[in-house]
């Protein structure tokens, strides 16, 4: 079966890895969220599945100055809340509570000797906690990015055909972002996926522009890998692992998918004022210099 006990997988399972190549980081016991000389900029990318976020991922990745941390809050909304989830192999070391996750992430960024610390996660994930915890808000670096909800919609049910609603991630995205901009009073970077596959060198740059890091015009391409990061949730990265770049998707297939199903369809309406409202904060090369 598809879904699997996550109290099975928590006694039985002693495999996936939660960040790219290291342990759990720093035994500091301090809880404050403040920028010490010694912490590094933390940069959240807030995705919905199925959004190339993961291909944007690897592009962060072939920079080589960033520490991965793939979708830690998984843990939280599947694990620690006890929801049923399809292909997730449970490493029962991971923390699971929202507090123990996000102590994690600030340990990594005390630790890592790497320029910054690179976060890419569900909105939907962690919703409920981090959007009433704005000093945390104020800590990170919030990005986002976004797909057409028709193309994201027909992904993710071909993948997961039981798939939410709630899971297909636009809305609660919009709301996070409206509550950083609350918060920091500043509209975060968004990337629109068909944006990155016309033109990934210019999203990129405006992206890198938009956050304040050195922009890298090598990290577009590169070699098929796999990562052991990947472990927790390897059936949703095989396309990621053996791709050498980003790459156009076809529109028409997505929308036989759509008109098959008429679930699908409310799901595709319900999202689509969020994913537009998200789009009016998009960074591209149009953007770049503003």
């Amino acid at each position: 079966t598809i879904y699997r006990n996550i109290s099975e997988q928590l006694r039985d399972n002693s495999q996936g890895l939660w960040i790219s190549n290291k342990p759990m980081g720093s035994t500091d016991k301090t809880q404050s969220i403040s920028l010490g000389a010694k912490e590094k900029k933390i940069i959240f990318l807030w995705v919905h599945p199925r959004s190339l976020s993961t291909a944007f991922e690897r592009s962060i990745i072939e920079r080589g100055d960033m520490e991965i941390i793939h979708e830690p809050f998984g843990y939280l909304y599947y694990v620690h809340e006890n929801r049923p989830v399809a292909c997730m192999t449970v490493d029962p070391t991971h923390p699971t509570s929202y507090e123990d996750i996000k102590k994690m992430i600030l340990d990594i960024a005390k630790t890592t000797t790497k320029d910054y610390v690179f976060v890419k996660d569900m909105a939907f994930h962690c919703y409920n906690h981090i959007s009433k915890d704005p000093d945390f808000l104020r800590r990170i670096k919030s990005t986002f990015i976004v797909r057409d909800p028709l193309k994201a919609v027909s992904s993710h049910f071909a993948i997961h055909p039981d798939v939410t609603c709630e899971e297909i991630g636009h809305e609660h995205q919009h709301n996070l972002s409206q509550c950083i901009i609350e918060a920091t009073g500043e509209s975060p970077a968004v990337v629109v996926a068909d944006d990155l596959e016309a033109d990934a060198a210019g999203v990129m740059e405006a992206y890198a522009e938009k956050i304040g890091i050195p922009y890298n015009p090598y990290a577009t391409r590169w070699q098929k890998t796999y990562y052991n990061m990947w472990d927790t949730w390897k059936e949703w990265h095989v396309d990621v692992a053996n791709s050498t770049g980003f790459h156009k998707t076809d529109r028409q297939k997505h929308e036989e998918t759509i008109k098959k199903h008429p679930h699908l369809l409310e799901f595709y309406h319900h999202h689509l004022p969020f994913y537009e409202s998200l789009c009016t904060m998009r960074v591209n090369r149009q953007t770049l210099g503003r």
